[in-house]
């Protein structure tokens, strides 16, 4: 399906359902409608909030996404997430045009509190199916790979792969704890 979760008319009763049944809240948004209101109402929920951010400037975020000013909405999001203790997991697609600078957002994001990351490999699929352009190469993979690491070490934080590196395309000896079994057989 697709599209943001927080624009249904009906989001703060779908959210307080869930929670008085006890199920699971995890939502996917771009951040930009988290306000007061939905930060403190998730704040009395377990809930986790996965927000796509795929640069560390707007610039290059609209490059990706082509939507203005949604770099700042979506930071300004975080940070309500953040001030309420919500448990927040950044999500970023890895791009030719964004995969060797995930460092530096690891950096910026860590520096207001997020502790959690999500790596997407960008896949030909939906509106991206034409888009051979973006797909990152073995070396470019290897690059990501080094900077999830060093990001790791450095800033104690929780990355991760949404969708796994198959080990046949890295550097085994280096960037085992990422990789999984060849998709290939």
């Amino acid at each position: 399906m697709g599209g943001e979760p927080l624009l249904h008319p009906k989001i703060v009763d779908i959210i307080d359902f869930m929670f008085q049944n006890e199920i699971d809240i995890k939502i996917i948004t771009n951040g930009t409608l988290i306000d007061e209101n939905i930060a403190r109402l998730l704040s009395n929920t377990d809930a986790k909030i996965g927000v796509s951010l795929h640069s560390i400037n707007e610039k290059d975020n609209y490059t990706i996404v082509k939507v203005k000013n949604l770099f700042i909405k979506t930071i300004q999001g975080i940070e309500r997430l953040i001030k309420y203790n919500i448990s927040t997991i950044a999500n970023y697609t890895a791009l030719k045009i964004n995969y060797f600078k995930f460092y530096e957002y690891v950096n910026k994001l860590q520096s207001i509190g997020v502790d959690r990351f999500f790596i997407n490999r960008f896949c030909l699929s939906g509106i991206g199916r034409k888009r051979n352009d973006l797909l990152l190469s073995v070396e470019e993979i290897n690059i990501l790979c080094q900077q999830m690491e060093n990001a790791i070490k450095d800033f104690n934080v929780n990355v991760s792969f949404s969708n796994t590196i198959p080990r046949c395309i890295i550097n085994k000896d280096e960037h085992n704890s990422f990789s999984n079994a060849c998709s290939f057989g």
